[in-house]
């Protein structure tokens, strides 16, 4: 199990797993846009590394049994989103006579991801500006 001394970078990934399976993705979020669980795997530790970036390392520093259904609820969110831009390519619209394609610019993308993340995590987690 997890232990406050480690190797932060090797650690956080396994840790993940840990605290976060496809099963909780599938049984207790509801989710089904990511159908193979390795795939589920991979998007969901970028997803809580997001998750822990706009929380300023909150969920790091947590025992396993301290992180909530809204911060696992968070990050399967967070998941999907990553599942669809990955699968879209950020890509926003597509003709088709004169073929044009536009993509989304990568600021809106995380903004998009960012406001994900926010609706299930406590208004205390995330920044709230200067004063």
């Amino acid at each position: 199990m997890w232990s406050p001394v480690y190797n932060e970078r090797e650690n956080f990934m396994v840790r993940t797993m840990d605290i976060l399976d496809y099963e909780y993705y599938t049984e207790d979020f509801g989710g089904y846009l990511i159908t193979d669980e390795a795939v589920f795997g991979g998007l969901a530790r970028k997803a809580w590394a997001f998750v822990n970036h706009i929380t300023f390392g909150a969920i790091t520093s947590l025992d396993a049994d301290e992180v909530s259904d809204d911060i696992k609820n968070a990050v399967c969110a967070v998941a999907e989103d990553l599942a669809v831009g990955v699968s879209h390519g950020g890509m926003v619209s597509e003709h088709n006579d004169g073929y044009a394609v536009t993509y989304a610019p990568h600021s809106d993308v995380w903004a998009a991801v960012y406001a994900t993340a926010a609706m299930y995590l406590p208004a205390q987690m995330l920044y709230k500006g200067i004063g």
